[in-house]
């Protein structure tokens, strides 16, 4: 345990602002006090994508379900009730008369028209989970279309105006929200448990943030909404944003459920180095970190601390190929070629990397999709290491041991463990393939934006099952997912996703989902490269932390007991 303790000023620096934040000024103390994975991206729920925000934000909405830590089941939130037609496809939720805002306006089914509207008119990251809905995905699509239209410097008078009447969402009245469905979705109420599915209340964001079209009639919200003042309906609000510093959540006392919530102050310390935060909580500055870094967590195993738990996870840690024909800086792009990705793939002995550097029980991993936790589902086989055949595949394409291959950067974040993997990869492709790989290491914003406008050539990624269905991996690699950072495109993927979409019989569909993930592991914009496990740090009297694969947490459960 030496190297925890031996950490430069400037993480000494943090603490003292970690312990100024959390009680040692006048004012009060929090109750509980966390790390959660650095500074969020963002708070917005219709453009959030990432874990640590995600985890964030139940604390602060809800939607017309809410996920439930204990059973790992979708409860009823906002609504109180719903009824589904006997096909399946139509879902009326009936609001609870006490759903309030944190200003004390109720909440209405227009609330919800009105953020699932703009998710479809603003597209992120989870758009295409409302394309469930019928109508949703061709408004979208026309909303797109007009829009570069009008780029493009079409008249506006001859541009159709996407109608969104035709999306099958509709407030009957404020106490009814009527959801029609394209298809049977299982897992629907899982859904409008996540964060792209949450209410916003439109009357208090500022009239500077929001806009909606002329032409087209889309809504648009811009960046900096979601910061205090913030209205929500979920158990806590949004007091307080320091930026790296501390995010203060206040109980609201409007929440229909307040009556459960236990604790009245909650702040969540900015940590984003992994030593920096391990010290905060040995100090006592936070009582829980939801995401312990891998070498902090690799030593708190060998010291076997009663504090320290490992559960399996629902998620892959891969490395991921940007698949277009050119590279961000107009060269051509040697990863276009099924061949170099395979080749590459199975040029990583993957089990080192669980053995000798994440060192947490992970499982090195061959597909995308986790290995055994959904029912019914067999797994596909992917590329196995095998250095041979990787310098055949090269030879191939055309880089016969790597002679001619063009510079190419590895894209990662830093300070979550990730450069000694990004190590470690390099060298193989250089021993293995004769390959040289630059690496580049930025910080988690920077590295979230450049994934998203495919501005790498290969990245370090990862991805977090978000509902209890194996789509919620193959989704994002449907060519018209806005997940889809690789821009990897197959017409076949999609057409066997669109079938399973529509196959009501249990074992033919996971067999459509099977044969999709299949043509996604031999075509290989990705390598998986392990399955995640959860790492989390927590005192003893933090009670109501329920371990779940998703990580996920109900802040309504969460309790200090200390005796």
């Amino acid at each position: 345990m030496t190297r925890l303790v031996l950490i430069p000023l400037v993480l000494l620096l943090l603490l003292a602002g970690a312990l100024f934040w959390s009680g040692v000024t006048a004012e009060k103390p929090a109750d509980l006090r966390w790390i959660n994975a650095g500074d969020p991206k963002t708070l917005d729920p219709g453009s959030m994508s990432w874990g640590q925000d995600i985890r964030l934000a139940s604390a602060l909405w809800e939607g017309l379900y809410r996920f439930d830590s204990t059973s790992d089941q979708p409860q009823p939130g906002v609504a109180q009730s719903v009824d589904v037609s006997s096909d399946g496809c139509t879902y009326t939720f009936h609001l609870r008369p006490g759903a309030l805002w944190s200003n004390g306006d109720p909440v209405v089914a227009g609330d919800f028209v009105f953020a699932w509207k703009r998710v479809l008119d603003q597209p992120a990251g989870y758009t295409s989970l409302l394309f469930y809905i019928d109508g949703a995905q061709e408004y979208c699509q026309n909303v797109q279309l007009a829009q570069q239209q009008l780029r493009d410097g079409a008249d506006p008078s001859a541009i159709s105006q996407p109608q969104f009447s035709l999306v099958g969402i509709h407030a009957v009245d404020d106490a009814t929200l009527r959801v029609q469905l394209k298809h049977p979705v299982p897992y629907f109420l899982e859904l409008c448990s996540f964060a792209t599915f949450y209410p916003l209340h439109e009357r208090s964001i500022a009239p500077d943030l929001i806009s909606r079209h002329p032409v087209t009639g889309a809504i648009e919200i811009r960046q900096g909404f979601a910061k205090p003042p913030l209205v929500t309906n979920g158990p806590f609000t949004l007091s307080q944003w320091s930026y790296k510093q501390r995010i203060r959540l206040l109980k609201n006392p409007y929440y229909w459920g307040a009556s459960e919530v236990s604790l009245n102050i909650i702040d969540v310390i900015s940590a984003e180095d992994g030593f920096a935060a391990f010290q905060m909580y040995e100090t006592g500055a936070v009582d829980w970190i939801a995401d312990v870094n891998p070498e902090v967590a690799a030593k708190l195993v060998r010291a076997n601390r009663d504090d320290f738990h490992v559960t399996t996870g629902f998620g892959t840690y891969y490395y991921e190929f940007l698949c277009d024909r050119t590279l961000p800086d107009g060269r051509a792009n040697p990863f276009f070629d099924p061949r170099v990705r395979q080749a590459f793939a199975r040029a990583i002995d993957k089990q080192t990397i669980v053995s000798n550097i994440v060192l947490t029980g992970e499982k090195a991993s061959d597909t995308y999709i986790p290995r055994g936790i959904f029912a019914n589902y067999d797994s596909p086989r992917g590329l196995s290491y095998d250095v041979p055949r990787a310098r055949q595949l090269l030879e191939e394409a055309g880089y016969p041991g790597g002679q001619g291959f063009p510079k190419i950067t590895l894209l990662y974040n830093t300070n979550a463990g990730h450069e000694a993997i990004a190590q470690y990869v390099r060298r193989q492709w250089l021993d293995h393939l004769g390959v040289q790989v630059a690496l580049e290491g930025v910080e988690v914003k920077t590295f979230g934006a450049l994934k998203e406008q495919k501005k790498f050539q290969i990245c370090r990624a990862s991805w977090i099952g978000d509902y209890s269905d194996p789509t919620t991996f193959s989704d994002k690699y449907l060519s018209f997912s806005q997940n889809n950072d690789a821009g990897w495109v197959n017409v076949e993927y999609d057409r066997l996703c669109a079938a399973a979409s529509l196959e009501q019989d249990v074992h033919r569909r996971m067999a459509l989902l099977e044969q999709a993930e299949q043509l996604l592991l031999d075509e290989a914009p990705l390598i998986p490269i392990y399955n995640y496990v959860n790492r989390v740090l927590r005192r003893p009297y933090v009670k109501g932390l329920q371990p779940n694969p998703r990580n996920q947490q109900d802040f309504r459960r969460l309790r200090i007991e200390k005796h």
